[in-house]
Formats: C-alpha cells, sequence, structure tokens
C-alpha cells in the first residue's frame, strides 16, 4: 500500500520537482487538447483555452502544497472547461446568430475524425452537455451548475446530442 504522502508514482509529495509536473503535463497533454477542442470546436480556441487554462492551473499552484496526480487532473479539467465556457458562452434556448451557425462547419479539418466533426458541429450548449456529462462524466448537477440550468435540461440536451452524434457520425462514416 502506498504511503498517503505518494503520488501514485511513489514520489512524496514534498518532493514533487517542476520535472514531475512537465512529465505529467506531457504525458496528458493529448487529452487535455482534445477536450479543449472538443468543448470549443476550433483549432484556434482550442489552443487559446488549452494555454489559458493551463497557465491558469500553473498560477494557482505557485502557492500551493503539492497535489495529488488525480487533484493535479481534475483542476486542469476544470480550468479548461471554464475557459472553454468563457470562449463559447453556450446558453440554453440561444438562437446562433446566422454567421455562427456556418462557422464551425467551414472550419472543420479534414483529417478530423467522424466523431470529432459530429461533435464539434452540435450547437455549443448540446456540446458542452455531451462532453462533459458523456465524454468527461460530469454528473448532470455538475453540469447543471456549470451551464446554468437545472438538471433535466442537461437530460434533455444530452439525449438530443447522443442522437445528432450517432446519426451525424453514422452519416459521415457512410459518405466517407
Amino acid at each position: 500500500m502506498l504511503d498517503p504522502s505518494q503520488s501514485q508514482h511513489g514520489i512524496h509529495r514534498s518532493e514533487v520537482t517542476v520535472q514531475d509536473k512537465c512529465r505529467f503535463l506531457v504525458s496528458n497533454m493529448e487529452h487535455y487538447y482534445s477536450l479543449a477542442l472538443l468543448l470549443t470546436a476550433s483549432e484556434e480556441d482550442a489552443r487559446h483555452c488549452f494555454i489559458a487554462g493551463l497557465d491558469s492551473c500553473s498560477k494557482a499552484q505557485m502557492n500551493l502544497a503539492p497535489v495529488s496526480v488525480e487533484a493535479a487532473h481534475a483542476w486542469i479539467r476544470r480550468a479548461l472547461v471554464e475557459c472553454a465556457l468563457r470562449i463559447c458562452d453556450p446558453d440554453l434556448g440561444r438562437i446562433p446568430r446566422e454567421s455562427e451557425s456556418n462557422i464551425v462547419s467551414d472550419e472543420i479539418p479534414a483529417d478530423w475524425s467522424p466523431w470529432v466533426d459530429a461533435i464539434t458541429r452540435l450547437d455549443p450548449f448540446e456540446r458542452f452537455v455531451f462532453v462533459l456529462s458523456v465524454l468527461e462524466s460530469y454528473s448532470d448537477k455538475e453540469c447543471s451548475d456549470l451551464l446554468h440550468c437545472r438538471p433535466e435540461e442537461i437530460a434533455e440536451s444530452r439525449v438530443l446530442a447522443l442522437s445528432l452524434v450517432a446519426s451525424g457520425s453514422q452519416a459521415m462514416l457512410l459518405d466517407g
């Protein structure tokens, strides 16, 4: 059994070095960037979100004692979600402006998988609900708190998003 003062890698929390933090970030970088990309549906916004989210975590950690790997992972994910919320502002019931509705489809690179393509084509609210509740396993309560709506609206939007992602990715697979 590991000593509670040790991380899963056997490093004492008091001995966590800058190199340890860098290794952790590098080993999880793809997941964090993918999260930012799926939430923002734009490579440019994902880069801004990714950098701002990690910057926010590094500034906050300067004055804190070292944390476990699990806590660091949760902290970074939360910072990325909050940053993506500021960038995208996925208001429930908000009707997208005409210019917004075409931006995502024009930006989608040809090398994205049908799943990424289908998820990024969702309206912002449904996209956030899908990514947070389905892919990141946030509870309906956590999602409703972040998106400022009722848990019932999260459940309804998740069903809609699942249906749209399934039909959208199926259509793209058949076309491609």
